[in-house]
């Protein structure tokens, strides 16, 4: 049912606009300590605010302060990606009807750099994050980390939200109508390397996993194209070179 391909290597999903970026060059290979690689794990989220604390808190949530709780959950509602039902039997969807029991409601952000500032009011009540494996609750309570960049990060977010879910809408609509299914209790997921110039111009997107769906891997390539550019991109995120690199996985589940 569905289309497997495997990647040896990168998928570049767009074109470098500069040929001579790809030249060859000499590097040299500084292997981080444990504890540094430690502290650049994680996954960037939003959390409704608890108790803060000064220490750093062992967790790999990553989001606008080092916060503790009592016990972790997500929000039930998970918009802006809502959950909604497809009809038919276990799970599987007739060609002509319309995509109606996916769980849009999960987009993952997961990255290697670092994290960013304010969470906006009404957005603690709901979560679009992918946290798997906890309970869920009344609200959004985690425990995290402080993340210097976490507002970049919202903000991405923030302008992909308007782009990812219509498009894999659409992108399943037109699998359902050829008679394709997405079978039922299983994640999909695609992770991307997203390339930014120093404006915050998507110069490259690499995909570094593949949901085994091309459809569902597009439909995130699409997302970031349209949503980008990301404008004024903080200066601790760029290399040597002033380009930016961040990685987000999409996670539908259906």
């Amino acid at each position: 049912m569905c289309v497997m391909f495997v990647l040896s290597r990168q998928w570049d999903a767009r074109p470098s606009v500069n040929d001579a970026a790809n030249a060859a060059v000499d590097v040299e290979v500084v292997p981080l300590t444990k504890e540094q690689m430690d502290k650049l794990k994680g996954q960037i989220v939003e959390s409704s605010p608890a108790k803060k604390t000064d220490e750093t808190p062992k967790t790999k949530y990553l989001s606008q302060q080092n916060q503790v709780v009592e016990r972790e959950t997500r929000a039930a509602n998970t918009a802006p990606f809502k959950e909604a039902k497809i009809g038919g039997q276990s799970g599987k969807v007739q060609a002509q009807q319309q995509p109606k029991d996916l769980a849009l409601g999960h987009l993952g952000v997961k990255m290697d750099y670092k994290p960013m500032g304010n969470l906006g009011p009404g957005a603690m009540a709901s979560t679009s994050d992918y946290l798997k494996d906890t309970q869920q609750g009344a609200q959004t309570l985690l425990n995290t980390r402080e993340y210097a960049y976490f507002s970049f990060y919202q903000r991405v977010r923030k302008q992909l939200e308007q782009y990812w879910e219509p498009g894999l809408r659409e992108r399943l609509r037109t699998m359902f109508d050829r008679g394709r299914r997405l079978a039922a209790e299983q994640e999909h997921s695609t992770k991307l390397t997203v390339v930014m110039a120093k404006d915050g111009t998507i110069t490259r997107i690499l995909v570094d996993g593949t949901s085994g769906m091309l459809d569902l891997d597009q439909a995130a390539i699409d997302a970031f194209n349209k949503a980008g550019p990301f404008p004024n991109p903080p200066q601790g995120l760029m290399d040597a070179e002033g380009t930016v690199k961040i990685e987000w996985e999409f996670v539908l589940k259906t």
